[in-house]
């Protein structure tokens, strides 16, 4: 859908956001999905203003592993 070729010195979380921008130009889509590297409330919220739900797995960042829930429960 989307693709942004950067150098190798460029970190992957400083790119999400203007992917994120591009993808949601081009098509409808309702879930941005991450691993616990791009933990962040700014990119859960910036996801949320995106119209999207953000499933991203929490990074703990030496404190309490929280795991995501479900919605049938």
């Amino acid at each position: 859908m989307s693709c942004i070729l950067t150098s190798a010195s460029v970190q992957d979380s400083q790119i999400v956001v203007p992917l994120m921008q591009e993808t949601t130009q081009r098509v409808n889509y309702c879930y941005d999905l991450a691993y616990a590297g791009y933990s962040s409330q700014e990119l859960r919220e910036t996801s949320i203003a995106f119209g999207h739900i953000p499933l991203i797995d929490h990074n703990p960042r030496c404190g309490e592993k929280r795991t995501l829930k479900s919605s049938k429960q």
